[in-house]
């Protein structure tokens, strides 16, 4: 799933389908734009359907999380506590991006 140096707008995500390529696509452009992304790679693990994915731009690592159906190990609190441990600064600040807010 690597790739090199390519737009995020026109980035391809070989072996993501459906939906979920389309909200990693959507995400991708949203962070970046047209800046170039120097690599995508899966992140192995976890205990839910979410695709995770490492995505290198400009010499920096991102994680991009993208939710897939759901789950009933999924914790209804996890955005929250995410945020307020970012408050705190124990946790890296993120960014959420969601349909339901409305917010692409």
């Amino acid at each position: 799933m690597s790739q090199t140096s390519r737009p995020a707008t026109e980035s391809s995500l070989k072996g993501v389908e459906g939906a979920q390529a389309d909200v990693a696509r959507a995400a991708l452009k949203a962070a970046f734009g047209a800046r170039p992304i120097d690599g995508i790679s899966p992140v192995a693990g976890g205990n839910t359907t979410a695709l995770v994915l490492k995505v290198q731009v400009g010499g920096r690592s991102y994680l991009l999380r993208v939710e897939g159906e759901p789950s009933p190990l999924r914790n209804p609190h996890q955005y929250e506590s995410m945020r307020i441990a970012a408050e705190t600064g124990i946790a890296p600040k993120s960014c959420i991006w969601t349909k339901l807010l409305g917010s692409w």
